[in-house]
């Protein structure tokens, strides 16, 4: 609940609504009961548009939930590639981890996203963090039967 207009907009997909909105100053920290900005809804868009109109707005590409999910999170999550590619380039840092302790290669197993995990890798993200269960990325990818993730993770089991 308590969603703005904006976030309303962003949600529906209502490019018009949400352009004039930010053109009329709508607030980007805006959040809803639950701390998501209007920024999260567009990161769940694979079409980068909203994205693109809340970052050039100053929206804060780190901002983060009441759960301690981050914007680029969401989008990895949904595996909204080229949003997370434009938050990563806006300044999102790839390495935060939410309050259950999950990493953006958390987020990517569980999306099976092997492309995306196999960029957060090369950006620092940690293969062998665990989250709070005690699980790591490849436990969830293997829950998941994703073969391409487990083949990507496995290499980092040896050493």
């Amino acid at each position: 609940g308590r969603e703005t207009p904006l976030h309303v907009a962003i949600e529906k997909g209502y490019r018009e609504l949400a352009e004039m909105l930010v053109k009329k100053g709508a607030p980007m920290g805006a959040r809803t009961l639950n701390g998501e900005t209007p920024l999260h809804f567009a990161a769940l868009h694979s079409d980068t548009w909203f994205v693109d109109l809340l970052l050039l707005a100053k929206a804060d590409p780190n901002a983060r939930n009441n759960d301690g999910e981050s914007v680029l999170q969401w989008a990895v999550m949904t595996g909204n590639a080229m949003t997370a590619k434009h938050l990563l380039e806006a300044g999102a840092d790839p390495l935060v981890a939410d309050l259950m302790g999950n990493t953006l290669l958390h987020a990517a197993a569980d999306g099976g996203q092997v492309e995306m995990a196999s960029a957060f890798l090369s950006l620092g993200v940690d293969p062998r963090r665990r989250n709070r269960a005690g699980k790591r990325p490849i436990d969830i990818a293997r829950e998941l039967k994703d073969p391409d993730t487990v083949k990507l993770l496995e290499r980092f089991e040896k050493d």
